[in-house]
């Protein structure tokens, strides 16, 4: 997918935005998420919650960010999601969950689609132990996006999420088909079974384990306040925080869904594969303002900001 592609279905999307707030481009840029040295702190964005009542507001949900960022990956059965999280050169990073790639072996080649229809002969690099979760890597000369992660952003209770995934066909659907629902973190566990310690309220369809769970969380999270307390953004634009891989509903051992669904912390992720993206000269993912996501979208609403002004100040 090329930039100036990408770039004309950027402008697609967002005049179809039903909420924009113009606020100023005065951002603050957060550190380089730091593979190595990363810890979850409890005196991080989740504890801090300023600006609790916007952050949960579905309404903040305005972009199709997340639908860049997932692919499908057929692996040995029906296909299911994987989340693109780093780029170095050529080669392209992707976390699914282990059930969607379950009998292939590390090594082995495996296929993967990204949005603009195209095919990629991938490799699974890892398989995890101890989380439902795989890591695959694939090379393309196209220009894909990767997911935006905060070191200072972990799930919560009552966070705002979103979840974008595949979905398979079903009686009525009868495609594939790209789906977004919204809900919030109903309960993050201390341990639990495949890692699965982040619940939340999303509905689900099966074939989207692997999806992604973002979140869009407000600059300003330390208590910094601009253009009369509202939150830095670049013109409207929010970069999506990835907070966990999607992985499967909840069931009963007696038989029955609870409705709650169960994903992975993506910094338990990338905990697991550290090793392995080391390997791969992957020590760091970057700024916000150094990501492909925030550098596209941000000049995409700096014109549609410039416009405005055009129109009120002729």
């Amino acid at each position: 997918m090329k930039i100036g592609r990408l770039k004309i279905d950027f402008v697609i999307i967002f005049l179809n935005i039903l909420f924009i707030n113009f606020f100023g481009s005065n951002l603050k840029t957060y550190a380089e998420y730091d593979l190595k040295n990363f810890t979850q702190k409890t005196n991080s964005f989740p504890r801090i919650k300023l600006q609790e009542e916007d952050v949960r507001n579905p309404s903040n949900f305005y972009s199709d960010i997340g639908d860049f960022i997932v692919v499908k990956i057929f692996g040995s059965s029906a296909p299911g999601n994987g989340v693109l999280i780093a780029q170095k050169n050529k080669n392209y990073y992707v976390i699914t969950a282990r059930h969607v790639v379950e009998y292939i072996l590390e090594g082995d080649d495996i296929e993967v689609q990204t949005l603009d229809g195209k095919y990629h002969i991938g490799k699974l690099l890892k398989k995890s132990i101890n989380y439902d979760s795989a890591l695959i890597k694939f090379t393309s000369k196209d220009y894909y996006y990767t997911a935006f992660i905060r070191p200072d952003v972990t799930p919560y209770k009552g966070l705002a999420v979103e979840l974008v995934g595949y979905s398979l066909p079903s009686n009525v659907v009868e495609q594939i088909s790209l789906r977004k629902t919204f809900g919030t973190i109903t309960g993050v566990l201390d341990k639990n079974k495949d890692g699965y310690t982040v619940l939340y309220s999303n509905a689900t369809n099966i074939g989207m384990s692997g999806g992604a769970v973002l979140t869009y969380p407000m600059d300003g999270a330390e208590g910094i306040k601009v253009d009369g307390g509202g939150p830095r953004t670049c013109h409207g634009f929010l970069t999506p925080s990835l907070v966990a891989i999607h992985g499967r509903g909840e069931e009963y051992i007696s038989g029955g869904k609870s409705g709650v669904n169960l994903g992975i912390s993506i910094h338990d992720l990338l905990a697991e594969f550290q090793l392995i993206l080391f390997k791969e000269n992957i020590k760091t993912l970057p700024v916000e303002t150094d990501t492909k996501i925030w550098k596209d979208a941000c000049s995409v609403f700096k014109s549609d900001y410039d416009r405005y002004l055009e129109k009120i100040n002729p």
